[in-house]
């Protein structure tokens, strides 16, 4: 009686640490599957809109200063100062517009940034169709953040990185987006 305890307890220990340790593949096929019904509900609860929005913010305001201060855009030094104190409003308007979750869904089914245009016009989701040369891969980055890279098999050097933080035990949400290089 005592061994059979002793191995269900065992099997137990190994079912709950398999479905730890799976848990943000399982979250990151339920965020593709909702990006390509477009279902915007699943959206919402796999995806920190917020935290998305602050990081790609961040990140796109880092660029723009860092190009501007590089000189080598042969802008004038008056225009580009002008241009750092209003980019941040502009890219942070860009941002808001983009990350929806149609602009989501996009960069999940296409592993490309859309163009603000494009998330503005909300062209319909089309359910069951996806890109089929966007590959993903998994990596974990400490026990509770995974890193998802997608790329596309014409640009395989350029990842779109999805980072996911887990929520509990076993609940995972996409809360940084890292575009590929320019």
């Amino acid at each position: 009686m005592r061994k059979l305890v002793t191995g269900l307890a065992g099997l137990a220990l190994v079912a709950f640490a398999g479905a730890w340790a799976l848990s943000p593949v399982f979250a990151m096929q339920a965020l593709t599957r909702a990006a390509e019904q477009g279902d915007e509900q699943a959206l919402e609860r796999l995806v920190d809109f917020p935290a998305v929005r602050q990081s790609l913010k961040d990140e796109l305001n880092a660029r723009m200063m860092a190009e501007m201060r590089a000189g080598d855009s042969g802008v004038d030094p008056a225009w580009a100062g002008l241009g750092m104190l209003l980019g941040p409003a502009i890219v942070s308007g860009a941002i808001d517009a983009v990350v929806t979750p149609q602009g989501v869904a996009t960069m999940v089914r296409t592993a490309e940034a859309p163009e603000p245009e494009d998330v503005l016009n909300r062209p319909e989701a089309s359910p069951g169709k996806t890109e089929d040369d966007v590959r993903k891969s998994w990596t974990y980055r400490g026990a509770n953040r995974v890193e998802v890279r997608l790329t596309t098999t014409d640009r395989p050097d350029q990842p779109l990185i999805l980072n996911m933080d887990r929520q509990g035990l076993f609940g995972w949400r996409l809360v940084e987006i890292d575009l590929p290089d320019a």
